[in-house]
């Protein structure tokens, strides 16, 4: 007696058929298309520290595409969102348009906001018109991880700046205070026997809040399950970006007070931002891991 035949799952089919046709045609139209100003937000990352994250986002977003290369809704050739995927597209138009006729008002960094945020959708809706909207949703984190290609516009960029200034100098404050040290606080302005400090937009932190933002977005992905854990890991990397910034302020300060007035301008100073970024990095993962207990209680 023969056995009962099984149903083989289907194969997962990459774009047969006209749609690779397709597929070619709109790399192509994007490459022509964005290919100078890509260009230049490469150059304008290279020498803009607040941005050097954006050469690596892509091959981040890559990576995570790389995870799911398994999964049957990604890559697929199952459905296709015309409405959306054209809409998409359409949207995109709207800020290139505005970058290229703004080019003489607007400075360098917001017109490259509009520029990679028509990229960014322009690639949004080539997805739809080609994997459909089940595939989009399966690939929303790769995807959507791609606005951290679009460099924040100025007016934005100043305020977090300066919330930053202000909350790394409250901590700084607050450590001072801890110290017993005599110092008199004003604004952004600290002074203290035969030394003054003044916490400059450049002492702001603002890149490595930035790196530790994208971190937290990273991590609450890989290592938390659900929603509002990831949401709480964002919103919990903000005053730890202060809180880092505040320890270093307050680190170089009293180094350079007990030990060496060269620190306030040394090596430390230049380069030693890594070192903070990782105390921040570390605060996180322990946020993260105490949320990660939560969502997983343990069993009696």
């Amino acid at each position: 007696m023969s056995e009962p035949a099984t149903s083989s799952p289907s194969p997962v089919v990459f774009l047969s058929g006209p749609w690779k046709m397709f597929f070619l045609f709109f790399i192509l139209a994007g490459a022509v298309i964005f290919y100078g100003p890509l260009k230049e937000l490469l150059i304008f990352s290279f020498h803009n520290d607040n941005f050097s994250h954006i050469p690596l986002i892509p091959l981040i977003s890559g990576y995570f595409f790389w995870r799911k290369r398994k999964e049957k809704k990604i890559f697929t050739a199952g459905g296709h969102s015309y409405f959306l995927g054209a809409l998409a597209v359409l949207l995109s138009a709207a800020p290139y348009l505005i970058g290229k006729s703004q080019a003489g008002v607007l400075n360098e960094n917001d017109q490259l906001f509009f520029m990679a945020l028509s990229a960014v959708f322009f690639c949004f809706g080539g997805f739809l018109l080609l994997f459909g909207i089940d595939a989009f949703m399966a690939a929303s984190f790769p995807l959507l991880f791609l606005f951290f290609m679009v460099p924040i516009p100025s007016f934005i960029l100043n305020k977090a700046i300066f919330f930053l200034q202000t909350g790394s100098t409250y901590g700084a404050d607050q450590i001072f205070k801890l110290t017993g040290i005599p110092f008199l606080h004003k604004g952004f302005a600290f002074s203290f026997p035969g030394l003054g400090i003044y916490v400059a937009h450049e002492c702001s932190g603002i890149r490595s809040s930035i790196s530790l933002l994208i971190m937290a977005v990273i991590m609450g992905h890989v290592f938390l399950a659900r929603w509002p854990g990831r949401f709480l890991a964002l919103l919990v990397a903000i005053p730890i970006a202060a809180v880092k910034n505040s320890i270093r302020i307050a680190t170089l300060s009293l180094l350079s007070l007990y030990v060496d007035r060269s620190f306030m301008y040394g090596k430390l100073h230049r380069d030693g931002g890594i070192l903070f970024f990782l105390i921040g990095l570390a605060l996180l993962g322990l946020i993260i891991r105490l949320l990660k207990r939560f969502e997983t209680p343990s069993r009696r």
